[in-house]
């Protein structure tokens, strides 16, 4: 019911709610849900959050943080290079870079586009990635 009635009111699973996409959705390969589509939602300013230390947080995005400041004026080339890599080459690019830094794509799959991306962002957290901090992730993993 939960799949279905997101579905119909078009709900998109993003945030904590990737734990319940996959708990209560189909899976499938990283391969058919990594396309080379740049993420537009990165720098959108449809319903981002800016957290209480200056941070822009991109609509449903759990864990990727940027100064506002740099969103605003322009992030430098390189500083950010898992944000970068999804920006410019979509979830096909940074599987690439987490497949480059050990990543082992999870056997089950994944329910979606923005889930798979969520877990190859939470591998990536563990390897100096100033955009993506630990603790973020590991809070998400704990809660719907």
């Amino acid at each position: 019911y939960i799949g279905e009635a997101a579905r119909a009111y078009g709900i998109r699973m993003g945030g904590r709610a990737v734990n319940i996409e996959e708990e209560y959705g189909s899976l499938l390969p990283a391969a058919k849900l990594a396309d080379k589509k740049p993420c537009g939602r990165l720098l959108s300013t449809a319903h981002f959050h800016v957290d209480l230390y200056g941070y822009f947080i991109p609509p449903g995005c759990t864990g990727i943080r940027i100064p506002l400041a740099e969103a605003v004026r322009g992030i430098p080339q390189g500083k950010y290079r898992a944000f970068e890599a999804l920006y410019e080459g979509g979830p096909a690019r940074l599987f690439e870079l987490a497949l480059s830094l050990g990543f082992a794509e999870n056997p089950r799959g994944y329910a979606s586009r923005c889930g798979l991306c969520f877990h190859l962002r939470h591998f990536l957290c563990g390897h100096s990635f100033p955009e993506l901090p630990r603790e973020h992730y590991e809070e998400s993993l704990k809660y719907y």
